[in-house]
């Protein structure tokens, strides 16, 4: 049984809505992502993606080795880093 162990921090994703998720049929990292919001908070899952490989592996029969890492998709421009370091003195 799933448990509401906090999976993702981030989002506050629990185990259990993961694998609510993978029984309504989103068996891939991708769809996970874009249906539960997982791997999309400040981490941008470098936390929690190997858990919920292991979740998805375990929830459907597969080897960890199946799923491959989410795309990364950077900021459509680069920001100078001079931005960020001063960016909380404004």
């Amino acid at each position: 049984m799933p448990s509401r162990r906090i999976v993702c921090r981030c989002e506050d994703i629990t185990e259990e809505e993961i694998v609510k998720a993978i029984k309504r049929g989103y068996k891939d990292l991708e769809t996970l992502k874009r249906y539960l919001g997982v791997f999309t908070g400040p981490c941008q899952g470098k936390t929690c993606q190997s858990l919920v490989i292991k979740i998805l592996a375990r929830e459907t029969g597969r080897n960890i080795e199946d799923f491959l890492p989410t795309t990364e998709r950077p900021p459509l421009k680069p920001v100078p880093l001079e931005f960020l370091v001063g960016a909380g003195d404004r």
